[in-house]
């Protein structure tokens, strides 16, 4: 839908691209609304309560859904997907440290 630059209606008041991207910006980042889930920060989801001393590796996220929705928007191409993606990351922490790191290479 980002990708529709031109107005839909008879009248040409509105873009969809304009209106998917505030319906994704109020869905996608406000903790606790629509696909949204707070999270605890910065560090990862406890995956066993009884074990507290030992550090989580690939502990679970909460935001899942959003994580891929990051690795599909085209940031370096649309300012709109870029704000979403940043908006995204500021109210979901824990999605950072996953989307800094550039994907592996296939070394065959």
């Amino acid at each position: 839908m980002y990708e529709r630059p031109g107005a839909e209606n008879v009248d040409g008041d509105y873009i969809p691209a304009d209106r998917v991207h505030h319906f994704l910006l109020a869905i996608c980042t406000r903790p606790g609304l629509g696909i949204c889930f707070k999270d605890r920060g910065w560090y990862p989801r406890d995956t066993d309560s009884d074990v507290v001393d030992e550090p989580q590796k690939g502990g679970k996220i909460y935001n899942k859904i959003l994580s891929n929705v990051l690795k599909t928007l085209k940031v370096n191409e649309d300012a709109r997907q870029q704000e979403l993606a940043l908006k995204i990351l500021v109210a979901c922490p824990e999605l950072v440290a996953g989307y800094a790191v550039p994907p592996k290479e296939d070394n065959r």
